[in-house]
């Protein structure tokens, strides 16, 4: 889902957030120079979340007890990262 780039996760109380820095290829990058582009580019991000929800589900209620209630996937571009939020069912202990 991230890419070849680091890869940081913080946890804020019910939310689990992913940054995957330099995740965007140079072809992502100039596909989304196009608006088109980046509307694709969004929509598989998006695909992909909902491709894998059933195993993030289970392998995050596995790690936190908890069920994954929505997951989101935002792109930015100028800093080439892939940010995935998942929204969890109560807060997380850490």
């Amino acid at each position: 889902m991230g890419g070849n780039g680091d890869i940081e996760i913080k946890v804020v109380d019910d939310l689990i957030l992913i940054r995957c820095k330099g995740a965007l290829s140079p072809s992502e990058i100039n596909a989304v120079t196009f608006k088109a582009g980046r509307f694709l580019l969004q929509e598989a991000s998006e695909g992909l979340c909902r491709e894998l929800r059933p195993d993030l589900k289970t392998i995050l209620y596995e790690i936190t007890g908890l069920r994954l209630l929505e997951m989101v996937a935002v792109l930015f571009v100028e800093r080439r990262e892939k940010t995935y939020l998942f929204f969890m069912s109560n807060t997380l202990k850490q």
